[in-house]
């Protein structure tokens, strides 16, 4: 995403904000907090915030799963530290599973921002955990430049 599509996508949310702040101060002002048209205003209000919400979860929406051969990925030193559920929150739904005896049980093929490949794997658990077990994930990719850029990527997505 170009530095002009994050400045549109920052007006756009902020401006949603902006507008739902001030139906929201008008609706309280006008109706009070017990009567039914106050809800419905407060529904609406609800529905500018989640618009906001996409519109600045696209800015920092960098990595997507791909349809590009991640073959001859390589793990090149670079983890992260998260939950299944925590890695399904930033990269999507596990796109290969194993069981607890194969050297990987979760697996996603990605791509960065510039379409470079990279896979993020679970290596060598030989174990059953649940998907709020922290587990340690190998990051795989072409060069450790871009292995490197994806955990610490992967770590300010997971730290919010």
């Amino acid at each position: 995403m170009t530095k002009k599509e994050q400045e549109t996508y920052v007006k756009l949310a902020l401006n949603e904000i902006e507008t739902a702040c001030r139906d929201a101060k008008e609706a309280a002002i006008k109706y009070g907090a017990g009567d039914e048209n106050y809800s419905f205003e407060v529904g609406f209000l609800n529905s500018r915030i989640n618009l906001a919400i996409t519109f600045l979860k696209e800015i920092v929406k960098k990595m997507k799963q791909t349809t590009q051969s991640t073959g001859l990925t390589s793990f090149h030193g670079s983890t992260v530290k998260a939950t299944v559920n925590e890695m399904k929150e930033v990269l999507g739904n596990v796109m290969y599973y194993g069981i607890k005896d194969d050297k990987v049980q979760h697996e996603w093929e990605m791509e960065d921002e510039n379409g470079h490949v990279f896979t993020v794997y679970d290596w060598k658990e030989y174990r059953q955990y649940s998907n709020d077990d922290v587990i340690e994930w190998h990051i795989g990719g072409h060069h450790k430049s871009i292995t490197d850029n994806v955990m610490y990527q992967l770590q300010r997505m997971l730290s919010k």
